[in-house]
């Protein structure tokens, strides 16, 4: 029968914490345990909406003090995509569309829209050299994509730090 100390022992990243750091497991068994119990949660983790720590988005992380281990917490990789993504976002001033999935190559294609596909393009690619265009403008009956392309235009924009 494994004991608690073999348990975290096992570890690899606990135990090299422990080495590297000269910790006595024995005074640290508590923190050192309660680490690999919230470890062991964030690794089969798919993301924020299904994140089981206490602290949504948070991961533990070992910190030493005087020799007392603490455990302490800081954002996951999915929290820090999640706040990037609101940081873009936030460039944005009202988006009445979503874009999951959105790409050009999956734009139904005409005269008209290949026109306007190529100047979107064209804008995108003179921000990325620096360049401020004009700007466009669409018309076109109700319905036919003109809020949606621009918006899209707004968000592949703001995604470059563009207000």
């Amino acid at each position: 029968m494994t004991n608690t100390k073999d348990l975290i022992l096992k570890d690899k990243e606990i135990s090299a914490f422990v080495k590297e750091n000269n910790i006595s497991v024995d005074k640290n068994i508590i923190p050192l345990y309660s680490y690999l119990t919230k470890k062991k949660k964030c690794a089969s983790c798919k993301g924020l909406d299904e994140c089981v720590q206490e602290l949504s988005g948070q991961m533990p992380v070992l910190d030493v003090n005087d020799n007392r281990v603490d455990v302490a917490f800081a954002p996951c990789k999915y929290k820090e995509e999640s706040v990037a993504l609101i940081k873009k976002r936030s460039n944005l001033k009202t988006m009445s569309c979503t874009f999951d999935g959105f790409d050009f190559d999956n734009v139904e294609v005409n005269n008209a829209r290949s026109i306007t596909l190529s100047k979107i393009k064209s804008i995108l690619t003179s921000f990325k050299e620096g360049i401020t265009p004009k700007g466009i403008y669409l018309y076109g009956k109700y319905g036919c994509g003109k809020s949606y392309l621009l918006a899209f235009l707004a968000k592949r924009l703001s995604d470059g730090g563009k207000k």
